[in-house]
């Protein structure tokens, strides 16, 4: 069989496997004093697809050759060029080390993602890639990408940051193996079978392929559990965000779907739609400060109506305590307010996120959001 690896394939993801050599560059690196390199969504597409090339189009380990672009070390364009000659998105150069059966052991034998690693470490050309030494050691990797199909792997570098983003990771139905995923933002999809992952830092999203009302959420600390016919029994830590088929269910109460929350019930003195809060939510995920989202909710109509227009500092506050916090103003937070506002060390922005984020008001707010915030 062939394949056309100028469209995507099944290997354009990060499966279990590939997470774990992954896993393992990064600590070989860590241990070397090196920093963690981000997943790389073109460059792992790169890999998978030349491993797929390998196997079925060439049906041996060629290095870094294609089957429509053999490689020699006097051009290597063929290497350095493929992330933009197949159409990944990635305009830079690409640079890769492969490890890999010869003959048809390629797509009979399993690639163990340990012995390529040590491979590559007891081969020095190799090992200055992995470690930016000699001749690499004017670069800094910005961009991996990892792919293993059957007998072959392939890891791809590059010293730009990748415009399109971090690959998926399938989870392939770990059985309780736990998946480790990166401290970047991370995508998962999910099986019919039990998943147990880690997402760990940033804001990680899981792709189930199911709707919200199919599923039993149990959560737990920072622990999720997800059950459903056809879903398995799956176990998630530090997921901020469950991808359900017909919306997302969203965990970072103190992050950016939380945060937007509270600044839109803060404002508005109302729950927020889940239209409007989905727009809002996913702006702030694109790099939109908080503060900004607090000025442009300042100065919307809905806002003017409600708080007026051109009002004293101490009309503005006192209005917040009521609308926000359902209160009267004290003497003291009075005074620290208008005084904040006064030495214009703070905006009327700032003082709507100061009192969207205050203690008071995340208790009572805590009760509608504890199970999620529904962001459609």
């Amino acid at each position: 069989m062939s394949i056309n690896y100028y469209t995507n394939t099944t290997e354009d993801s990060i499966d279990a496997k590939e997470m774990e050599l992954y896993t393992l560059i990064m600590s070989y690196r860590q241990a070397n004093g090196l920093g963690t390199i981000p997943l790389s969504k073109a460059l792992t597409a790169t890999a998978g697809r030349h491993a797929l090339d390998t196997v079925y189009n060439m049906g041996t380990f060629s290095g870094h050759s294609w089957s429509d672009a053999p490689y020699s070390s006097a051009n290597p364009n063929s290497m350095w060029k493929a992330p933009q000659r197949i159409g990944t998105g990635y305009n830079s150069n690409g640079y890769e080390i492969s490890h890999g059966f010869i003959g048809t052991n390629v797509a009979i034998l399993d690639v163990d993602p340990t012995a390529a690693l040590q491979g590559w470490k007891a081969s020095p050309d190799h090992n200055n890639v992995l470690l930016n030494k000699a001749d690499w050691s004017g670069l800094t990797w910005k961009a991996i990408g990892v792919g293993i199909h059957k007998g072959v792997a392939h890891v791809w570098f590059g010293a730009d940051t990748d415009p399109t983003g971090t690959p998926v990771t399938d989870t392939g139905g770990t059985g309780g193996t736990p998946i480790v995923g990166t401290p970047q933002r991370d995508t998962f999809r999910a099986t019919a079978g039990n998943d147990v992952i880690d997402a760990l830092g940033e804001l990680d999203t899981v792709i189930i392929a199911a709707t919200r009302a199919t599923a039993t959420i149990t959560k737990t600390g920072a622990a999720l559990t997800v059950t459903g016919t056809g879903l398995g029994t799956d176990s998630f830590t530090n997921m901020e965000r469950l991808a359900f088929s017909n919306g997302t269910l969203a965990f970072d109460l103190d992050g950016n779907a939380g945060q937007t929350y509270r600044l839109y019930q803060a404002a508005f003195a109302r729950t927020p739609d889940t239209i409007g809060l989905g727009h809002n939510t996913r702006l702030v995920d694109g790099g939109l400060t908080i503060k900004d989202m607090s000025a442009a909710f300042i100065g919307s109509a809905e806002f003017i109506a409600r708080y007026g227009q051109n009002t004293s500092n101490t009309t503005f506050i006192t209005a917040l305590y009521q609308n926000v916090l359902g209160r009267a103003p004290d003497a003291t937070g009075l005074a620290g307010w208008q005084q904040r506002l006064a030495d214009g060390s703070w905006s009327r922005a700032d003082v709507l996120f100061g009192f969207s984020e205050s203690a008071e008001n995340k208790a009572l707010v805590g009760a509608a959001i504890e199970n999620g915030i529904w962001l459609g």
